[in-house]
């Protein structure tokens, strides 16, 4: 679900537009969209505005803008999968994944 949303994440595209692709994408996997935000910007503190929600909705994106995308997976009622990867707004196109990647041998698991 996650591609759909950086795909919508491009210079001047408002935060509404990039939720509900993130939305219908989840939708159209036959998921619920398990969270009231998918992503959100940080700064001094950790979960910073705006946020990849409908309550941030009218924010304008803009090159060089941040954010870390949250995509979950509930496995169980009991089990959740979260990861989190940080994009760069570009000029155009779709965000920039400036992540390091890890090997799945490398997934972190919080219980």
């Amino acid at each position: 679900q996650m591609w759909d949303t950086v795909e919508a994440m491009q210079n001047g595209a408002p935060i509404k537009e990039v939720n509900q692709a993130a939305k219908e994408s989840y939708e159209s996997h036959g998921g619920k969209y398990p969270r009231y935000f998918i992503g959100h910007s940080s700064g001094l503190g950790v979960h910073e505005h705006p946020y990849i929600a409908p309550f941030d909705g009218e924010w304008i994106l803009e090159p060089n803008m941040f954010f870390q995308l949250e995509p979950s997976h509930v496995v169980s009622d009991k089990i959740r999968v979260h990861y989190e990867d940080g994009f760069i707004i570009q000029q155009s196109g779709p965000a920039k994944n400036i992540s390091e990647y890890r090997s799945s041998r490398e997934l972190l698991i919080i219980k």
